[in-house]
């Protein structure tokens, strides 16, 4: 064996005691073995578990929703959408934070690249993000008060989950900055009537518009489908988007079809339910699905802005607007 020829260098009087030990047989051998056999092991073990730890050692707390629907790692995810995380956010947060505001253009800035500057002294509405996920199950509520500058929400409100007739919001508002006179019926109809097909029409005119939006109001969750009716959004960035325009202009156009909303939507179905149902309430957009298992809504009063999403009834959306965000109006 490689050792005894080591050990059997019969020049070296340093080595004698060794090569007497190897050949005397004694049980000085036996414990040597022994300890590099189970110091082998020890190192074996230690780099299989190194390596396994560091390539599936996942746990709940780390997956997450893909944009596409399939389970990964959010590890993995945030390392990937670093580049993007760098330009935009550092870390998520439970409420509207104050954020890195966006450089002045050199001309001095237009009404675009100051949407998301509110009034001076107010840090309201300045989204945080470190992932982009999709929810589509569950709920979701969000509920921005004015006067106190305060943020109710639920743990998953900034997930994306499908906007339903909620993104027509996002399409008014771009069509309403861009779009020309003969577009002002269409989007009343899409507004006040929840009309698909005003809405079809303008999204095939402005198939831009929900990314545009989104980006010019910091709305780190919504995206265009390949369809306006695929798209997906949050009740955080719905009520993120309502506020900034209520506090830009209280008297917007969009919020004033808001306010005008008839009691049946194009398609014969009631617009009577989720935060329409609060107290001082002053306008209101509805979304649901063809087959009515999703529901969403988003209101505004004089002090605040509320939205809620379910995979439920009209009902089950009144409910949980209710029972979350009264108390907090009271």
């Amino acid at each position: 064996m490689t050792r005894s020829k080591d050990f059997g260098n019969t020049g070296s009087t340093s080595s004698t005691p060794q090569v007497s030990a190897v050949q005397s047989g004694s049980g000085l051998l036996g414990i040597k073995v022994l300890s590099w056999g189970l110091l082998t092991s020890a190192v074996a073990v230690i780099v299989a578990v190194a390596f396994v730890g560091s390539h599936s050692g996942m746990s709940a707390s780390h997956l997450s929703v893909s944009p596409n629907g399939e389970l990964s790692d959010a590890r993995a995810s945030i390392a990937r959408s670093g580049h993007d995380v760098a330009k935009t956010r550092d870390n998520d947060s439970a409420s509207f934070g104050s954020g890195e505001e966006k450089a002045e253009p050199a001309s001095g800035g237009s009404k675009k690249a100051n949407r998301s500057e509110l009034t001076e002294g107010s840090n309201i509405l300045r989204p945080k993000k470190i992932d982009f996920v999709e929810n589509q199950q569950g709920s979701q509520f969000t509920l921005y008060r004015f006067s106190d500058n305060s943020k109710l929400g639920s743990t998953s409100d900034r997930m994306a989950r499908p906007a339903l007739s909620l993104v027509k919001l996002f399409i008014a508002e771009y069509v309403l900055e861009n779009g020309d006179e003969s577009d002002r019926k269409l989007v009343d109809a899409m507004i006040t009537e929840s009309s698909d097909a005003a809405a079809d029409k303008l999204w095939a005119q402005y198939p831009e518009s929900i990314d545009e939006v989104a980006e010019d109001y910091r709305l780190f969750s919504t995206r265009a489908g390949t369809k306006w009716g695929f798209s997906v959004t949050s009740t955080y960035d719905v009520v993120s988007f309502i506020a900034q325009i209520k506090d830009e202009d209280p008297k917007h156009p969009l919020l004033e079809m808001m306010k005008r909303t008839v009691p049946v939507a194009a398609d014969g179905y009631e617009q009577d339910f989720g935060t329409a149902k609060l107290p001082g309430v002053q306008g209101t957009k509805w979304g649901w699905s063809d087959d009515r298992s999703l529901h969403s809504s988003v209101s505004f009063g004089k002090d605040f802005v509320a939205a809620a999403a379910i995979t439920g009834s009209a009902d089950d959306l009144s409910e949980i607007a209710e029972k979350q965000f009264i108390p907090y109006l009271k």
